[in-house]
């Protein structure tokens, strides 16, 4: 089970005016249209897309940093001379990266962090402040054995993004999991009668630990996973007119600065979502067993078909079918249910998806028959417990809302009583797996709410509302309806 928690908290953002959202295996969106599902969900979106882009900048400034090396040689040295055993080492050295890092991270971070909610976002950063408030808060705090990051920062009216805190923590386990081994220490404390040599080596440690920290992704893979994926809503519109936008796109991009034409902005998670599907690759690449199976169950269960992908001309963008027991049918041609669903085929498939990344999902069950979206919860759940990925999804329907509830209740029962109930026992969710949120439109704004998750299942009553409303009204109609007919006679 993932072990990394975190926290989002925000205040005054778009039409939120408060809410606190701890993101777990499953983290589940539920509320009426424009509360700020969708919103929240591209706020996770971007904080993980600039901390990744920052480390890499703050990893070449770290392997120039004289200062860092000159605090290493504080660490080394005791250990050089015996004064501390190799654990003291590692945990010193954690607060020493700790340090540097959170200074060059709170220092790069506001320009990248502001470039990419305004990518992501399609709008100003002021924008993104809750209409009639002076700035919006967002707070993220992430935690786990190895590191952690706790980070506040806020949006005025003017269009300032201030970091007012940020702190990383490198902790010793992270540290000992890098550290080379046969221990490049053992090495160094060979070199003790020799400073100028014992640097050199230093030199190499410190190289070979921003290197794995920044540049190979570790420090980001340790608090966000290994990658986040965004499949933004109206993916049948978007399919259908896939290849004509891509085209454009790719016509324009050359043209553009010489005749200065104007390509059109469009949100970054769209954009994103368009740009992976051109860059798939339509041969065979090697498929973590878990998500192949499940994109595999979800040709076969939900679309009925397989979705490919084929390159016609080198360089060109690739084509989307559909085949089926008929014959094959060009993806802007199928219906919308397929067109709807089959980017997360496609996505599993050909994209660059892996175990531990993070999926956002809105609404997964549009255009969907009510069986089918049944069927789809229990993929979800074989997402989070088979391929140990992360997924937060917005949804409407209550149907989903309910077999997830029946997935949770059944963690309670032992597997063999669940396989003779007729289910797999790896779409059985576990309490501690799942977290749901609902999205409270108010007049001073949308409150984000807790909705308690247990062993008896995810509580309905979102959706019991509005069927006990709708239960109300045909009674309503039926008695008036008989006293018309009544009168009448």
């Amino acid at each position: 089970m993932n072990t990394t928690g975190i926290r989002l908290v925000v205040r005054d953002w778009g039409p939120i005016r408060e809410g606190s959202v701890e993101v777990k295996p499953l983290t589940i969106f539920v509320g009426p249209n424009n509360t700020g599902k969708s919103y929240l969900a591209m706020l996770l979106y971007a904080l993980t897309l600039a901390f990744n882009k920052s480390s890499y900048e703050v990893g070449k400034i770290v392997l120039e940093n004289e200062a860092l090396e000159d605090e290493l040689f504080k660490v080394v040295d005791p250990y050089l001379k015996g004064e501390i055993t190799a654990d003291d080492f590692a945990e010193r050295l954690s607060h020493v990266f700790s340090d540097i890092l959170t200074q060059e991270f709170a220092e790069s971070l506001p320009r990248l962090l502001a470039e990419e909610l305004e990518r992501v976002y399609s709008s100003k950063i002021e924008e993104l402040v809750r209409l009639g408030a002076a700035k919006a808060c967002v707070g993220l705090e992430v935690d786990n054995p190895r590191a952690g990051l706790s980070m506040l920062f806020t949006v005025t009216r003017d269009g300032e993004l201030k970091i007012e805190k940020f702190k990383l923590y490198i902790k010793p386990a992270l540290i000992e999991n890098i550290l080379p081994s046969p221990s490049l220490l053992d090495r160094v404390k060979l070199l003790e009668k020799s400073r100028a040599v014992a640097r050199s080596e230093l030199a190499s440690l410190l190289g070979s630990i921003a290197l794995r920290l920044m540049f190979e992704g570790t420090l980001s893979k340790e608090l966000f996973g290994s990658g986040v994926h965004y499949l933004p809503a109206s993916r049948a519109g978007i399919l259908h007119s896939y290849g004509s936008v891509a085209k454009a796109l790719i016509s324009l991009a050359s043209l553009a600065p010489i005749r200065g034409v104007e390509v059109p902005g469009m949100p970054g998670v769209l954009a994103d979502f368009l740009g992976e599907l051109i860059l798939m690759s339509t041969g065979s690449r090697r498929r973590e067993v878990a998500i192949e199976s499940v994109a595999k169950s979800l040709e076969e269960e939900i679309l009925e078909g397989e979705v490919a992908l084929s390159r016609r001309l080198p360089g060109a963008p690739p084509t989307l079918v559909f085949r089926f027991s008929g014959g094959e049918l060009p993806v802007a041609r199928v219906s919308s249910m397929i067109a709807e669903a089959a980017p997360l085929a496609i996505l599993l498939k050909y994209g660059s998806v892996k175990p531990g990344d993070t999926l956002i999902l809105e609404e997964p069950e549009a255009h969907l028959h009510p069986d089918k979206q049944a069927r789809l919860a229990e993929l979800l759940a074989r997402l989070v417990n088979e391929a140990g990925m992360r997924l937060l999804i917005t949804t409407h329907s209550d149907i989903l809302l309910a077999r997830l509830s029946n997935l949770v209740s059944l963690s309670a029962i032992p597997s063999q009583e669940a396989e003779k109930l007729g289910y797999r026992p790896s779409t059985a969710l576990s309490p501690e797996k799942v977290s749901v949120y609902s999205f409270e439109p108010g007049p001073g704004g949308v409150t984000v709410a807790p909705i308690e998750v247990t062993h008896e299942g995810i509580p309905d009553d979102v959706f019991l509302k509005i069927l006990e409303n709708l239960y109300e009204e045909t009674l309503n109609l039926y008695y008036r309806l008989q006293e018309v007919r009544g009168s009448a006679r």
